[in-house]
């Protein structure tokens, strides 16, 4: 199968999922997702700050869950529950304690992840040259060290547009989809009909 018609497959089960009657829902949600996606691009920092703290309050429930374990079942691991308890508190009360070194430090390991799996996506295009499709692998490995340079580059200050630029445009893209999938759904062309 090459990528061509893995692409009209996947294509195919996404608008399968969209039927006629529920055209306006997924018409709602993609509207939603790019009024958010648009949101959190014209405020990229409050958006690095909300998904900060969001972060902190999942290591501090994920932290007092350990903490109660730890209590309830000391028999079993107490000291390992006990540490790692502690290690997700202390991670969620700094973070909300200190969202700005929060923020940055979530923009430095975004930086280096990017660079990181660019790297190893550029090594796998490179390894599968006879390989259909190793181009588009190689340029994206290329994009993502591209990304990473930039944000590392200019750090800590990319700490204040970065995190909230990247989901933004990841939330228009998903509402963007989302529409054209309510729109095919709405109105069927002559490749519907022909199935």
């Amino acid at each position: 199968m090459n990528a061509d018609s893995e692409i009209q497959a996947s294509m195919g089960m996404m608008s399968a999922q969209v039927n006629r009657e529920s055209w306006k829902w997924f018409m709602a949600l993609g509207l939603i997702l790019t009024v958010i996606g648009g949101l959190a691009l014209v405020f990229p920092l409050g958006t690095a700050y909300g998904i900060e703290f969001f972060v902190g309050i999942l290591l501090v429930l994920s932290g007092s869950a350990y903490l109660f374990h730890a209590i309830t079942a000391h028999k079993h691991g107490f000291i390992w529950q006990l540490l790692l308890a502690l290690i997700y508190l202390g991670a969620g009360i700094i973070l909300l304690a200190y969202p700005l070194s929060g923020v940055v430090t979530l923009t430095l390991v975004l930086g280096i992840s990017f660079l990181v799996s660019g790297f190893f996506k550029s090594l796998v295009a490179m390894a599968s040259r006879k390989t259909q499709g190793w181009g588009m692998i190689l340029v994206s490995g290329l994009l993502g060290m591209t990304i990473g340079v930039l944000i590392l580059a200019s750090w800590p200050s990319s700490s204040e547009w970065v995190i909230g630029l990247l989901v933004g445009i990841d939330l228009m893209f998903a509402g963007m989809t989302m529409i054209m999938l309510a729109l095919a759904a709405r109105n069927p062309g002559p490749m519907a009909m022909a199935q």
